[in-house]
């Protein structure tokens, strides 16, 4: 009777352990299957990331896109900031954006010293003007920040600092990731420089028209796949022969420069601008429908018309008053064929031509 007891009790012990060894096998096979799903996350987010930031060589729509895919797709991250060096400047060119946000806020941070190839990120984050700046972004004392350096070979390009809240961990493999990233934006940067010059305006600094195909074709799939609209304003000055037929060619050149500089730092955060020929642009307004983008083109008339022009001619300075006529197409209501939409912007133009002058017109649902 004892001989049988030790062997139930023995049968017993074997059971356990094989119990034990099968609750051991599922864990690590758990374990390696979500191993195997984070792997294949890390490598579908870094596809989309190489996808999307190949697809785009300007380096501003370049930050745009990485600060979007970490507010996307790392949910524990609150606040994202791309700091960028800027040597000539002597100070940070920041982009940042929070969560539940959708544009970026746009800054300049003014360092007391000169930055050169041998700056490094924690010179920067040590000085009291970044600490001063950082207080002043009011981010909550239970967030941890992080900064990940980036660099072209030797040189430190700037960084981008990632915050969550101190109680919440990193995924696996959310940090290495982030880390890729960051590395393959710095790698970025030479090839979006060659690029910024070649689609690139010299007289005016503004994008050119080969710039606009192409980013126009972009802002189309962004907006069919997010569910949004965007307002198309083509326009060009009134009478701008005359400028250069009474003050030169030169004084022309100046009002094409100073209106530039007006419109772009009007569109900075709105959208984007480009010289389309001569003297006619093209501005993408974004997120405003018919509606917002009439308005838009309003703003943008007053703003050149309302302030007088300065400019030099071989009489000395001169001041004459610009205007513009403007029209206005959205899409995807107007159309989704790109070349019809530019059509339809150049007939609201020619309209405002026609009707007077110094005058928007824009298709708006009444």
């Amino acid at each position: 009777m004892t001989r049988i007891s030790d062997e139930n009790s023995d049968l017993k012990k074997d059971f356990q352990v094989l119990k034990q060894i099968a609750t051991d096998l599922i864990q690590e096979n758990a374990e390696l299957k979500n191993g195997m799903d984070e792997k294949e996350r890390e490598l579908n987010l870094l596809y989309k990331v190489l996808r999307e930031i190949t697809y785009s060589m300007d380096w501003y729509e370049i930050q745009k896109t990485l600060l979007d895919i970490v507010m996307d797709f790392f949910p524990v991250v609150r606040f994202c900031m791309i700091a960028l060096f800027d040597s000539k400047h002597h100070g940070l060119a920041l982009k940042m954006k929070r969560r539940g946000q959708d544009s970026l806020d746009i800054e300049f941070l003014a360092l007391p010293f000169e930055l050169d190839e041998d700056t490094m990120w924690d010179e920067v984050v040590a000085s009291p003007s970044w600490s001063d700046y950082f207080h002043k972004l009011d981010l909550s004392r239970n967030m941890q920040t992080s900064f990940i350096p980036l660099q072209l070979k030797t040189r430190e390009l700037g960084f981008l600092m990632v915050c969550k809240p101190s109680d919440v961990e990193y995924g696996k493999g959310e940090w290495r990731f982030l880390s890729t990233i960051a590395n393959h934006l710095s790698m970025t940067l030479e090839n979006a420089e060659l690029y910024h010059f070649a689609t690139t305006d010299q007289l005016t600094g503004l994008f050119n028209r080969r710039y606009f195909k192409h980013r126009l074709e972009r802002e189309a799939e962004r907006a069919l796949r997010r569910g949004r609209t965007f307002s198309l304003i083509m326009y060009d000055i009134d009478h701008f022969k005359q400028v250069n037929d009474t003050y030169g060619h030169p004084a022309g050149d100046q009002v094409l420069a100073e209106l530039s500089h007006r419109v772009h730092d009007f569109f900075e955060e709105r959208g984007f601008t480009c010289r389309y020929g001569g003297e006619e642009f093209v501005s993408v307004a974004y997120n405003a429908d018919a509606r917002g983008g009439a308005e838009i083109a309003e703003q943008v008339r007053r703003l050149i018309a309302d302030t007088p022009f300065r400019f030099t001619c071989e009489d000395g300075v001169a001041e004459r008053t610009i205007t513009v006529s403007l029209g206005v197409v959205s899409f995807p209501n107007d159309s989704t064929e790109l070349d019809a939409l530019i059509a339809k912007a150049d007939q609201a133009l020619y309209l405002a031509k026609a009707q007077g002058r110094n005058r928007v017109v824009a298709r708006v649902p009444q």
